[in-house]
């Protein structure tokens, strides 16, 4: 049993260690979109990044690659976290990652004279 948390949230982006196809660390400037979809009575948030091949091509086993493949194709990003694994709400963990997304774009605007 793994015992890294399900989703760590800090300064360089979003940990994600919340399934069997975790992404790992995806940085605050490689996500372009949060949204939200529901499969089966199921919701997750699907995390758009720049570069969805480079979260595919660092999963290990070709049976995650093909998941997260499958997940790029029918959800536009290899990217689906699900709350119902973490001990936290659906609708309290999109409102945390949309401030938090929010806050990183702001801090790396450029300064103007």
């Amino acid at each position: 049993m793994d015992k890294k948390p399900g989703l760590v949230i800090d300064e360089k982006g979003i940990h994600d260690n919340s399934g069997a196809f975790s992404a790992g660390l995806v940085e605050w400037n490689d996500i372009t979109e949060l949204r939200t979809i529901n499969v089966f009575r199921q919701k997750f948030i699907i995390v758009v990044v720049t570069n969805p091949e480079q979260y595919i091509n660092k999963q290990k086993l070709a049976t995650n690659k093909t998941e997260l493949k499958q997940n790029y194709k029918n959800c536009g990003s290899p990217i689906c976290i699900s709350a119902n694994g973490l001990k936290i709400g659906f609708e309290e963990l999109y409102q945390i990652l949309e401030k938090e997304l929010k806050n990183s774009a702001s801090a790396h605007l450029p300064s103007l004279p």
